[in-house]
């Protein structure tokens, strides 16, 4: 038994050398400053002039055109249904009627009493019968329902025979000649956002998914939806197939805010900052030093440099060293002596 724990506590000391050999290997190959790496050479990318592009992301739902419930302006029976669901309609067409022989008697009387009157040549009975003609074309007229635009009869919630109340929605109609998208921007992104600006809008709901847009208007109120605030951005959609879409699809939307043309792009992580000052490491003819950058903007993965770098330079990625030597020591500036080498790097 004691020769068996003997070889236990033995195997225990050799794998915890093991670990420990492996620990400093690895450190060393991450953190090569820290150690002799004389060797070591960081990597590098040349730098390139390009574009870059700044966003906002945003998401909502599409939007038809104009969207309306239509009710009956009086109260009876279905008589007729000009319209099936999905069918196709002109302004002024009329989509549904009620029963209305009441209606229609009394504007052939009123039609018999105006000419009767016109014979007789007495101009105030004139005048009233040609109130009356008016009222009973009214009353006529209510009991019919005309779209008010070109469009489609996206729902129709009646049938004919049924009784309806007066003010009852019976007929969802859409104009589908143009698509929006309404999306939330979050508030402290909205002072980036104006009219005109340009957009990608993916609809995962259809193919191709990536639609163009522009955006057309900015609500004037906020919502607020728990402790997130947004403000509703309306975007006109260009969608050759336009049958497609469907209000109430989900959207989700990049709004361009801003775009740099002809600038050095590099990796965010390649820039270390100290208070204002941004610093990188490079190599420029052959000899590694640090610079100082000017920076533009950032798409959340590059950032745009607009001093401090020319054609030739390879920047570093991320440069560890230079991160400890600024960051981590505190800095709250840079050194105009801070050295280019640093300890165990041979430079």
């Amino acid at each position: 038994m004691r020769k068996f724990r003997g070889v236990c506590v033995w195997l225990a000391l050799v794998s915890a050398m093991i670990v420990v050999a492996a620990g400093v290997v690895l450190y060393q190959q991450w953190f090569p400053g820290s150690g002799d790496t004389s060797g070591y050479r960081r990597e590098t990318m040349a730098v390139a002039k390009g574009s870059i592009v700044q966003w906002v992301d945003a998401s909502g739902q599409v939007e038809a055109a104009r969207q309306v419930m239509l009710s009956f302006a009086s109260g009876g029976q279905v008589e007729a249904l000009h319209v099936r669901r999905g069918d196709a309609v002109t302004e002024g067409q009329i989509l549904a009627e009620l029963e209305n022989t009441q209606q229609r008697l009394a504007l052939m009387r009123a039609e018999t009493a105006l000419e009767t009157a016109r014979i007789e040549g007495i101009r105030s009975v004139i005048r009233e019968r040609e109130y009356d003609l008016q009222l009973a074309q009214l009353n006529l007229e209510r009991t019919r329902v005309r779209a008010p635009f070109s469009g489609i009869a996206a729902d129709l919630r009646v049938d004919e025979g049924e009784m309806v109340s007066v003010g009852a929605a019976f007929m969802q109609l859409m104009d589908d000649s143009m698509f929006f998208a309404r999306v939330l921007v979050d508030e402290l992104d909205v002072a980036k956002i104006a009219p005109g600006q340009r957009v990608s809008v993916r609809v995962n709901a259809v193919q191709p998914p990536h639609l163009p847009g522009t955006v057309v208007e900015l609500d004037r109120v906020a919502h607020t939806a728990g402790s997130v605030v947004a403000v509703p951005v309306l975007i006109a959609l260009e969608v050759e197939t336009p049958a497609a879409l469907r209000p109430g699809y989900s959207a989700s939307a990049r709004i361009e805010v801003d775009r740099m043309e002809d600038v050095y792009v590099v990796p965010l992580e390649a820039v270390v900052r100290t208070g204002d000052t941004a610093l990188a490491s490079v190599v420029r003819d052959g000899e590694e030093r640090i610079v100082e950058l000017s920076l533009g903007i950032s798409d959340g993965r590059n950032v745009a440099v607009l001093e401090g770098l020319v054609d030739g330079d390879e920047i570093t990625p991320f440069n560890y060293q230079l991160f400890q030597a600024v960051v981590g020591s505190g800095r709250t500036g840079w050194d105009p002596g801070l050295p280019v080498g640093f300890p165990g790097t041979g430079r």
